[in-house]
């Protein structure tokens, strides 16, 4: 192939190979790494850009917007994806909502939340209690001889000659009904 007196075996990079005229033409389209003569991308940067097979563009990977280059630009941090430019977030990272087109922080402890306090699910280990905040798990197996308890305030209920004085433990009862030392 022949582009500007230079002869290839194959074309480089940002162009293709036309076979009727034996020359190296450019890609038409911005984001192709290589193409066809259609325009279709065959391959794109692939640290900035994902082949789309269904349309035969490079499309950026998350965290990128299309800028009109080869090379998508990353997004403000806190964006998962966004549009346009840095900071027009249209998803957000785990721990933020979408905000009018940025991502603003949930509650402490939470991974995804629809606004600054109202959590849908916690971060491993947390719970969701009724007033939308990330509260610690409590298995009440893992608390000895408890036969109810809550994530917000542990035991309350606790086996028969059992008492919940602490919340946090099941202590047993003496026959003088003082708790035994633990």
């Amino acid at each position: 192939m022949k582009s500007s007196d230079i002869c290839y075996d194959i074309c480089p990079n940002l162009y293709y190979e036309d076979s009727t005229n034996y020359l190296c033409q450019n890609c038409t389209a911005y984001d192709c790494l290589k193409c066809v003569s259609n325009g279709t991308c065959t391959a794109c940067d692939t640290t900035t850009r994902a082949l789309n097979s269904s349309t035969g563009r490079c499309d950026p990977l998350p965290g990128y917007y299309d800028t009109g280059s080869l090379n998508a630009s990353i997004c403000d941090s806190h964006c998962k994806t966004c549009s346009v430019a840095y900071n027009n977030c249209t998803s957000c990272n785990s721990g933020k909502y979408l905000n009018s087109g940025s991502c603003s922080p949930c509650v402490l402890k939470c991974d995804v939340c629809t606004n600054a306090t109202a959590c849908v699910t916690c971060i491993n280990d947390y719970v969701v209690d009724s007033s939308g905040l990330c509260v610690l798990s409590v298995n009440c197996s893992q608390i000895a001889n408890c036969v109810n308890c809550t994530a917000s305030t542990g035991c309350v209920q606790c086996s028969s000659g059992y008492s919940n004085l602490l919340q946090v433990a099941c202590s047993s009862i003496c026959g003088d009904g003082l708790l035994s030392p633990m």
